[in-house]
């Protein structure tokens, strides 16, 4: 379901509206690029409708903004539910494990990655990558913050066996991680 001309007028790449789950939870769904501004709107559709659950269906975007949803995420105590027409990748990945962390069905997925250089996919950002390690130790419920990778990849690596870009997704109720 989505109501036209219902919600704020923040300027952002990203979408909201009002959506139902495939077992026809009334949630708030994410669509689009994460792109600046996406956190001060779904942070507004929050406010303005009572709805804490976030249905993310989301190729990703901006590391940054990605980052400002997870904190968000984390802020507000969102329910995040990675969708199941397109799941929440890359910088919404950021924003599904900031919240709750969860699947909208048995084929729904999320995951995330190193950040990249727009244009130069080969060149690795270190600070973005730090922060991205921070706000994942974080929303995984550690309280060490870190500017090494390698604690971040031996810890990811330690709860879920993280080797690199990672795909999360649910059957019969446990979670499945693919790694490559």
């Amino acid at each position: 379901i989505t109501i036209a001309g219902l919600g704020p007028a923040s300027a952002s790449a990203g979408e909201v509206s009002l959506a139902t789950t495939c077992t026809g939870e009334l949630v708030l769904e994410y669509t689009g690029q994460v792109d600046f501004g996406d956190t001060a709107l779904i942070l507004e559709w929050v406010e303005m409708t009572g709805i804490t659950s976030i249905l993310i269906n989301s190729p990703g975007g901006y590391a940054y903004e990605g980052i400002n949803l997870n904190r968000m995420a984390r802020a507000h105590h969102l329910r995040t539910i990675a969708g199941e027409s397109f799941g929440a990748w890359s910088a919404a990945g950021l924003f599904w494990i900031g919240g709750t962390g969860e699947y909208e069905s048995d084929t729904a997925q999320a995951g995330f990655h190193y950040a990249y250089v727009p244009f130069n996919e080969n060149a690795k950002t270190d600070t973005v990558n730090a922060i991205m390690a921070n706000c994942i130790l974080l929303s995984l419920r550690n309280e060490q913050a870190t500017e090494d990778l390698l604690f971040l990849m031996d810890t990811v690596r330690e709860r879920w066996g993280w080797a690199g870009f990672v795909v999360f997704s649910v059957q019969d109720g446990v979670s499945l991680i693919d790694v490559s």
